[in-house]
């Protein structure tokens, strides 16, 4: 709001909307910041009806609660609900969640983690952490995202369902 007034009456000519960055470092104001790309790590949970605003990042284990909207960064193992997306509580303790991110159990293959005991989380830590990761880890991405580009995604999606 770098105008004379926020009156819709008196709003800005469309002429006036050309806002140069000297205009802008006068009026003591922020140049407008594009976006990023919005990142969903790897085991979150996103209830139905949340709004996720564009560069925002969910990290690993986050839960978002239904009809939230998320304007901000989401910390790993973070429950957040609501408008605003407060952090509500966290899953486990900070020791416990920083065990789990150093483990990196996402790139482990499936059959691996079926093998644990996924519901028991501090045997699970322990367990995972004896595992030899050069093994499970070797030649997988250590982080991925999966790009969907507007006008391949659904010629991709398509064909893969289709078995091609």
């Amino acid at each position: 709001m770098t105008g004379l007034t926020t009156s819709p009456r008196l709003g800005s000519r469309p002429e006036d909307m050309n806002r140069t960055e000297e205009y802008l470092a006068w009026a003591g104001a922020r140049a407008p910041k594009e976006p990023g790309p919005t990142i969903i790590e790897n085991d979150v949970w996103i209830g139905d009806g949340a709004v996720i605003f564009p560069g925002v990042r969910i990290s690993t284990g986050a839960v978002i609660g239904a009809n939230s909207v998320v304007r901000r960064d989401v910390p790993p193992y973070a429950i957040v609900a609501g408008v605003s997306s407060t952090p509500l509580r966290y899953r486990f303790k900070p020791e416990i969640r920083s065990s789990l991110l150093a483990s990196r159990w996402w790139d482990f293959p499936h059959k691996t983690l079926s093998d644990l005991p996924t519901g028991d989380v501090r045997r699970f830590i322990a367990e995972i952490g004896s595992l030899s990761t050069d093994a499970h880890h070797q030649g997988r991405p250590t982080y991925s995202l999966l790009r969907w580009h507007k006008e391949t995604w659904p010629v991709r999606t398509f064909r893969a369902l289709r078995g091609r």
